[in-house]
């Protein structure tokens, strides 16, 4: 016995008095049973998380931070020339946002897309995998993904629709 608005405990509530609070046919599962959008929300969520400023910004300082040690302790420290100039345009994207942020994080992705195939390269090589292969390049590659999606996302304004 489910007592509704209206209705006195004790009573079953008449079809006309549920009416606007079925959920819809599409809500049910094979059982009748209301089931959760959880998909949808999630697949909503992962597209909100690529379109975020701040997560490409710190993807790219993870990349830019790694590169710091490789300057260090294996490059030399000329080395830091580019890694510092790649880590201000990001921190630059970060802080400017909108089309200005867009562009600014467009540079190092460039950068980073004009390393793909030597990226490809050091997967195919006939090299021991270690690290670098299994780690390092694939959070390359998606970071270069990440990045794309937050920069059409400020460009066009996605990010900024609801805010008022």
């Amino acid at each position: 016995m489910r007592a509704g608005p209206g209705v006195e405990p004790g009573q079953d509530p008449d079809d006309d008095e549920l009416e606007g609070q079925r959920p819809s046919a599409c809500a049910l599962g094979h059982s009748g049973i209301e089931r959760s959008s959880g998909l949808r929300m999630g697949l909503s969520d992962m597209i909100d998380f690529l379109r975020d400023m701040r997560n490409a910004a710190f993807a790219n300082g993870a990349i830019v931070v790694f590169h710091i040690y490789v300057a260090f302790f294996l490059e030399g420290l000329y080395f830091l020339i580019p890694v510092v100039i790649v880590g201000g345009l990001v921190a630059g994207a970060y802080y400017t946002k909108g089309k200005v942020g867009a562009g600014l994080l467009a540079i190092p992705t460039l950068g980073y897309i004009l390393l793909v195939p030597e990226l490809i390269n050091a997967l195919s090589s006939e090299n021991t995998p270690g690290i670098v292969e299994y780690v390092l390049i694939p959070f390359w590659m998606v970071t270069i993904v990440l990045n794309l999606f937050a920069i059409q996302a400020e460009w066009t304004g996605i990010n900024n629709a609801g805010v008022d």
